[in-house]
């Protein structure tokens, strides 16, 4: 897979354009945004509740009903916000770069009054949930399109990134072995993720995901293994 970043006009926005190696498979675009007084004039709440929407300048060539995963950083110390929306509109004018609407459905309402209470100084931006290690494990990840190898490069009780050249579609959820070296007795981890965002990361390229952990003993040894790389023992 290859791809593409740049800047959207004035708007602090960086889109990432992954192609798949399928010519029939659409593009997966991500769009990253930051937190600050730009983004506060580009999100508009619907009322009553009913979603949301973005309206920017930029040049990416869309089209209406593109669908885009929106991620937006608050800084180091608090978690990404990931939205999933579509191209609701495209307004062009003249010598300047088009007006994108990107809208939100009410699935989304809990995270865009979060995102406008944060940008209107209502409250502050959650602190991050876990830290995160970096690490260069082993692992193996599965979907409907059969297992693929990559490296994990860095790791949190919540999430990971993960390094790969074919990554599965935002949103999708996946089976992932993690090779656990903190025992040398224990089979490699297994867990439930689902697929938060894919972009670059560490200079790699990969995607990262949120772990969806169901039983006490995975969560404990997702602890485990995170501690011991925070450690320093992994090293």
């Amino acid at each position: 897979m290859d791809g593409s970043e740049f800047d959207a006009e004035h708007s602090g926005a960086r889109w990432q354009v992954d192609r798949p190696p399928s010519a029939s498979a659409q593009p997966q675009r991500l769009l990253r945004l930051r937190a600050d007084d730009r983004l506060a004039k580009m999100l508009h709440l619907a009322s009553p509740k009913a979603g949301g929407r973005i309206v920017l300048p930029s040049r990416e060539e869309v089209a209406i009903g593109d669908s885009v995963c929106v991620e937006i950083s608050f800084g180091p110390l608090a978690d990404e916000l990931v939205l999933l929306g579509e191209v609701a509109s495209r307004q062009h004018r003249a010598g300047r770069a088009p007006l994108l609407e990107l809208r939100f459905g009410g699935e989304h309402d809990d995270q865009l009054r979060y995102l406008h209470d944060v940008l209107t100084h209502q409250r502050k931006a959650s602190a991050r949930a876990s830290r995160r290690a970096c690490v260069e494990i082993p692992a193996r990840w599965s979907s409907s399109l059969g297992p693929q190898r990559a490296e994990i490069a860095d790791i949190s009780r919540g999430g990971a990134f993960l390094r790969s050249r074919t990554p599965p579609i935002v949103g999708s959820s996946i089976e992932l072995e993690i090779e656990d070296a903190s025992s040398q007795s224990a089979p490699p981890l297994r867990v439930t993720a689902v697929v938060a965002w894919i972009g670059r990361s560490h200079g790699k390229r990969g995607f990262g995901v949120k772990f969806r952990v169901g039983e006490r003993e995975v969560a404990a040894r997702v602890s485990a293994l995170v501690r011991w790389h925070e450690q320093g023992s992994g090293r």
